[in-house]
Order: C-alpha cells, then structure tokens, then sequence
C-alpha cells in the first residue's frame, strides 16, 4: 500500500503488486504442503504418555532456497518502485532534503525492509544447508534459525508502519500528506 501511495494509487499498479503478491502467497503455501508431504511427518512414543514427531526424509534445499527467493524477489520489485518514484522526485525538485521528508522517511524504510528480508532469506537459506550437514555446530544452527526467522519480519514490518504513523502525527513537521 505504502509503494501504491506513492504512484498516486495507480490502480493498474495495485492489481499488478496484488497478483504477485497472491502469487508469491500461492507457491508458499504450496511449497509447505509439498514439503510436509515429502517430509512424511511421523508421530511416535519414546515412553507412555511422551510423544514426539519427526521426518522420515529432509526436505531437499533447492526447495528452501525457493522457498525464501520468491518473497525476496517481490521485495526487490518494490524496492525498484520506491527507487524509481524517489530519483523522480530528486530529478523535479532537485533535493530530496528539502520538501520530501515523507518520501524520504518511506524510501529508508523500504531499504531498510529490503535488508532485513534479503539477511532473513540468507539466514533461512544458510539454516537449511547447515542443518543438512552433520559437522555443523550447534551454535551457527541456532544463529541461522534465529535471523532466518519469518515472524521477525512481521515485527519490523510493524514497527514501519508505526513509524510512519508517528511521523504523520508530529504537528508542523516535514511529514505531511499533501507530498
């Protein structure tokens, strides 16, 4: 919504950005059900009343690679966009600094998103082909798990829009929407 307002709600770019993203949405989910098909999760007992769960097989780490490509390629074509309408304005007004804190305060945000999702990807990545290896230590695979990590995504992406609210809610700041 945030690369949409700044194209002037361009529909046709809206329809475009949510037909990638349901598309992005669709092969993950897919690649889950695949790969718990693949996986054949088994429930057993190690003693009465303890139950444990595990993989007959691992899941290959092509698909893991895919799994983690494919959100962060949506993220590069938003982050094209952002970058794009950014060096547009520059090029019109000639300074970003004067006139368009808000577009600069969505700019870095849309950097800073992008990076976070590029280190998690790399993270999730690097965590499937550790744990593949039976040499890895224990602390590399708890560190990868730990980035690699999708709900802290979620969190970031929070906290972005928080910080675009609080900026639109200082008075008299360089925020306003009218830019």
């Amino acid at each position: 919504m945030r690369v949409v307002a700044l194209f002037s709600r361009n529909k046709k770019l809206a329809i475009v950005l949510k037909f990638i993203l349901i598309v992005e949405a669709t092969f993950m989910l897919g690649n889950l059900i695949y790969s718990g098909i693949y996986e054949k999760i088994a429930l057993g007992s190690l003693a009465k009343g303890s139950t444990i769960c595990g993989a007959e097989r691992f899941t290959p780490i092509v698909w893991a690679a895919l799994y983690w490509t494919v959100p962060l390629l949506f993220e590069f074509i938003l982050l094209a966009l952002v970058l794009y309408k950014a060096i547009l304005f520059w090029r019109t007004s000639g300074s970003l600094q004067d006139h368009f804190g808000l577009l600069k305060l969505l700019v870095r945000d849309q950097v800073f998103y992008f990076v976070m999702v590029m280190l998690c990807s790399i993270a999730s990545i690097a965590n499937s082909w550790t744990s593949a290896s039976a040499s890895s230590s224990t602390f590399l695979l708890n560190l990868f798990a730990v980035f690699g990590n999708a709900p802290l995504l979620c969190i970031i992406g929070s906290r972005l829009l928080i910080g675009l609210k609080e900026a639109g809610d200082i008075p008299g700041s360089d925020y306003s929407t009218s830019q």
